[in-house]
């Protein structure tokens, strides 16, 4: 029979594999931590931004060269927002499609995610506040003309809450698997996890 402080145990456990998933960081030269072109006609411009609990997220921009001044390219940008657990390398699928259709792509760590301060993810709800803010730096930063949003599974959650925002100011936007309901999404991570 399990007693109070095992259940507790597993109990604590449980939670802190939603809020509090490993973070999965990377080599910011995976990236190019310096501005170079990197595949094809794209700069790799980082940067930081810091949100409203004062965490510094890593942010990536990858702007289109076609003229040598890319602060004044007037471009379209993609912003990919990543899932749960995961960081800014998961929508590095999107840069040879941004590349052969001239448009920026910016990749970013959530809070408690990556490279970005913070221990713990909300999963949906300050994610959206941290997209307003890369969105507003791109858009105060450089001459972006249109917004397209991606975010899979907890950023497809915060891409929606972010979207339903009056202030929202995007084009179009892709909701790769977001989840139904947080207890749908947690029964289901359960059961994968103990298989």
């Amino acid at each position: 029979m399990i007693g109070i402080t095992e259940l507790k145990k597993m109990y604590d456990n449980a939670w802190k594999l939603f809020v509090q998933p490993p973070k999965r960081r990377y080599n910011p030269k995976e990236l190019s931590e310096d501005p170079t072109v990197i595949l094809g006609n794209l700069m790799h411009v980082p940067f930081s931004v810091r949100n409203s609990k004062d965490q510094n997220l890593r942010c990536h921009a990858f702007i289109p060269t076609q003229t040598g001044d890319y602060k004044n390219l007037r471009t379209n940008f993609i912003i990919y927002a990543h899932s749960q657990g995961s960081n800014a390398l998961e929508g590095s699928f999107l840069l040879p499609v941004c590349d052969k259709l001239g448009i920026g792509l910016c990749l970013f760590d959530f809070a408690g995610s990556g490279n970005s301060d913070g221990e713990y993810v909300t999963l949906g709800a300050s994610e959206a506040d941290d997209l307003d803010l890369v969105i507003y730096y791109l858009q105060t930063n450089y001459k972006v003309q249109k917004v397209g949003l991606w975010g899979r599974s907890m950023g497809a959650v915060a891409v929606l809450l972010y979207a339903s925002t009056p202030s929202a100011d995007i084009t179009c936007a892709v909701y790769d698997v977001p989840y139904y309901d947080l207890q749908s999404s947690g029964v289901h991570f359960a059961k994968n996890k103990l298989k």
